[in-house]
């Protein structure tokens, strides 16, 4: 599609700023905005406020349209006694030749203790500086408690008188009804512009066999040679070819550009040129398709083919093209086709790409032809695309770049892998669990919808902030409570969801949506910590190792929870599972100390596939020369629940070697000392002592399977 449709940037869209709790509010207070009032109502005590609000049991029925907050304007004033309205002005400013769609909620609050019954109206501006270029002024008429969706559009020209100025967004209470409180929330705004102005060279509109003289709308001419110049043999132009050049008239539309160079073979070349919106970005394939035609011979035309070339640039360098591969009959139109794939190294990345159509003038004749330049433009979410992975997962595709039939994996995939339903693009993307999670997502791929979970999440769920898993179920709600950062990141719209920051920056910095830890894995392997240091191994690290590497080989990963009251599930071949805080402080020799020793914790302890070690104590270290049995000196009120407990694979790692056993209710009761330390779900038969195997890495512990 000729379109580039983009979400500009709006501080705290959905007013999720301040975290409040059920049914709070703010008092003249929501980050990111301001108030505009040019009537000093919101001065006059105790009658009016401008707010975020949670509107749990109040206002909405309960719930806000998007997140937990809304905003609020209350005016508990006369009807047109004034208005008020949440201003933001914008870090971007009017484009030429775009169309601007701003949407926004807006709630009617039901009537309560401080709302009266009503509804005071409002109106959604948009403006470029001080000047308002479009408004929806109170067209919708939402039910209490409920809310509508406002829409305000505006597309700009190429020379409107407001471009470059700053855009800026009001949401007023008009107060014109009865009633005081509107409320906002879920504020997007796109910008839609053409990829390529001109693009059929429809303008200007041209009678049949009519035709301009060195002008072309939207495009410029490049002229290396100064050929244009010399007088009578050479112009640029439109053409309306209804009975000359093309006897089947324009491939598109009425008109076609053209290019007449009446010189010798040799003499130079000339091209019409356009500057494209947008810059050339990672993980991005842009694919330029443009009808090239040979003009028949006629009273001004030459027989012959002079030849064409159809170039992408990126600034000044031409990154991909098709010099003259196409061999057309006279008076014939065919498809050219141009693609490039940027990688996240590209040494061009942020040069605004450039479109270059030529005549170059290699052999006789002397008209070319172009028309229906199309340019297309296939985005990944950032970071999801592992090149090596795909390759490693793909040896078709492998086979094909190494012969040099494509230039990359990630060429493939946006030109035809996401067609064929290729999933395995990342180690982080799981598709099974994308459509376990989704079951609509599911049933629109059974329908042939999409030809995958994952092409569903490219073009939708990413942006609806949907996730897969990573590691273990939920856990992007543990990612969240792991990392408030990410929390207030997506709150203020740097990134769509946790996932988003967990691929772009997380996985990076070591973090990691699970309880894995990183620092006593990278320790204990020394190989690890030498991949994660190799600027030349796709491994960044330790949970990144673990992923792609270690959880499929014999190596002994921690997974270990806090001092509060945690669920730990782990994955991989043979994990240790702690539901307190352990902490690994050396390896030579080993040493270790508990920040917690689970009392007054009841943690759950969740098995997988594969022979886990679920911790109820740990042995002796230099820094711990006696032994600590977990979930002692609370009674029945700390111990670890255990699921998914396999006896003869799984094993329970204890201090105490004389743990008392009781079968209650289907579940498998361990005490220490008189004290419950773990109820083993579903286990029904008395566990028996073992020699731990591989898991023996410290003195002074038994295990039971």
């Amino acid at each position: 599609m000729n379109i580039i449709t983009t979400e500009i940037p709006i501080a705290n869209p959905g007013f999720e700023l301040p975290f409040l709790g059920d049914n709070e509010f703010t008092v003249q207070d929501v980050p990111g905005w301001q108030v505009y009032d040019p009537s000093n109502l919101i001065l006059i005590p105790f009658v009016s406020n401008y707010a975020v609000l949670n509107p749990a049991t109040y206002s909405y029925l309960g719930e806000a349209p998007q997140g937990n907050n809304v905003s609020a304007i209350f005016l508990g004033l006369d009807p047109g006694s004034g208005e008020v309205a949440l201003t933001q002005t914008l870090n971007s400013v009017l484009a030429p030749n775009t169309t601007y769609n701003l949407q926004v909620k807006v709630g009617n609050a039901a009537p309560d203790e401080f709302t009266p019954s009503g509804f005071p109206g409002y109106r959604v501006e948009l403006l470029a500086g001080d000047r308002v270029i479009a408004q929806d002024n109170n067209t919708q008429n939402p039910l209490e408690g409920n809310f509508a969706l406002s829409t305000v559009k505006y597309t700009s020209s190429a020379n409107d008188p407001n471009l470059g100025k700053p855009l800026q967004i009001r949401l007023f209470n008009i107060l014109q009804g009865t009633g005081a409180e509107i409320g906002f929330d879920d504020v997007k705004l796109e910008a839609t512009t053409p990829t390529v102005i001109n693009s059929g060279f429809e303008d200007p509109v041209l009678a049949d066999n009519d035709y301009t003289t060195q002008l072309v709308p939207g495009w410029q001419v490049y002229d290396p040679s100064n050929l244009i110049s010399v007088p009578g043999v050479g112009n640029y132009a439109v053409l309306n070819p209804a009975t000359y050049s093309y006897p089947q008239e324009a491939p598109e539309g009425n008109n076609v550009g053209a290019i007449f160079l009446g010189l010798p073979p040799g003499s130079g070349v000339v091209g019409l040129t356009q500057t494209l919106p947008t810059v050339l970005t990672a993980d991005t394939t842009y694919q330029l398709k443009v009808k090239v035609g040979n003009a028949a011979p006629d009273e001004f035309t030459s027989p012959g083919f002079p030849g064409y070339a159809v170039q992408l640039l990126a600034g000044s360098q031409v990154i991909a093209q098709d010099n003259n591969t196409l061999n057309l009959p006279e008076g014939t139109f065919g498809e050219s086709t141009v693609t490039y794939s940027a990688a996240a190294n590209d040494p061009n990345l942020g040069q605004l790409l450039q479109i270059r159509l030529l005549n170059i003038l290699q052999n006789k004749g002397a008209e070319i032809g172009f028309d229906d330049v199309r340019f297309d433009i296939t985005k990944l979410p950032p970071k999801l695309f592992d090149e090596a992975y795909y390759l490693q997962n793909n040896p078709d595709v492998a086979e094909e770049v190494k012969a040099g039939k494509i230039t990359s994996g990630l060429a493939h995939f946006n030109l035809s892998g996401r067609k064929e339903g290729r999933t395995l693009i990342s180690p982080y993307f799981n598709e099974a669990n994308y459509l376990q999670k989704y079951k609509d997502v599911a049933d629109a791929v059974a329908a042939g919808v999409f030809s995958s979970g994952l092409e569903h999440f490219i073009y939708f769920g990413y942006d609806e902030g949907r996730a897969p898993d990573v590691g273990v179920p939920g856990s992007g709600d543990l990612y969240l409570q792991k990392y408030p950062d990410v929390a207030t990141g997506i709150a203020n719209g740097t990134f769509k969801s946790w996932y988003d920051h967990f691929l772009q920056f997380g996985l990076k910095e070591g973090r990691s949506p699970t309880y894995f830890y990183p620092d006593d894995y990278e320790g204990y392997y020394p190989d690890v910590a030498a991949a994660v240091a190799d600027p030349n191994d796709n491994i960044v690290s330790a949970f990144d190792h673990f992923v792609q590497i270690g959880q499929y080989e014999n190596r002994l990963p921690i997974f270990s929870g806090t001092s509060g009251n945690d669920v730990v599930q782990a994955f991989g071949l043979k994990p240790f599972l702690f539901g307190i805080d352990f902490k690994v402080l050396g390896y030579d020799p080993v040493d270790y100390i508990s920040a917690s020793t689970g009392l007054g914790e009841i943690d759950t302890l969740i098995g997988s596939p594969g022979a886990e070690v679920f911790q109820l104590g740990h042995g002796t270290s230099p820094s711990n020369p006696n032994g600590i049995q977990y979930y002692i000196g609370g009674g029945a009120n700390d111990y670890a629940i255990i699921r998914n407990f396999e006896k003869g694979v799984d094993v329970i790692e204890s201090v105490d070697p004389n743990l008392v056993q009781q079968v209650q209710d289907g579940n498998l009761r361990l005490f220490s000392r008189g004290d419950l330390v773990a109820v083993l779900e579903g286990v029904t038969t008395q566990l028996t002592r073992t020699s731990g195997g591989d898991f023996v890495f410290l003195q002074g512990t038994v295990f039971f399977t």
